[in-house]
């Protein structure tokens, strides 16, 4: 993930209270993704760095979530799914656009962002 699409994605849930959430293509990208976003995280009321369930909170109600693979995306709820690096080759090979879009089924207006 490159340093403009991370202060895009920190922004969206500073200022605009957005759900997002970062889909990557290995555990190793979504931790490489977690620690660029981290670095523009300022004013994030929570950091959490655990394995599998990296997460920066913000007091605006926004919240970013990382995950490493389609079907860590059950049970998440987001305004906009970020497809980081290979994640949108695997979400074809894999025929999982169902899934990812029931991700973003509450979301008023659900945004898909490829790099």
């Amino acid at each position: 993930m490159n340093r403009y699409a991370a202060a895009g994605i920190t922004n969206d849930a500073y200022e605009a209270g957005l759900r997002i959430a970062v889909l990557s293509d290995s555990a190793r990208g979504a931790r490489d993704a977690f620690d660029e976003i981290q670095h523009h995280a300022a004013g994030a009321s929570l950091i959490r760095k655990a394995n599998g369930t990296e997460r920066i909170d913000y007091p605006s109600g926004g919240t970013i979530t990382f995950h490493r693979s389609v079907d860590h995306l059950r049970g998440v709820s987001a305004d906009i799914v970020y497809l980081d690096g290979d994640a949108e080759r695997q979400v074809h090979e894999h025929g999982q656009w169902e899934a990812l879009h029931a991700a973003l089924a509450t979301s008023r207006d659900p945004q898909v962002i490829r790099p």
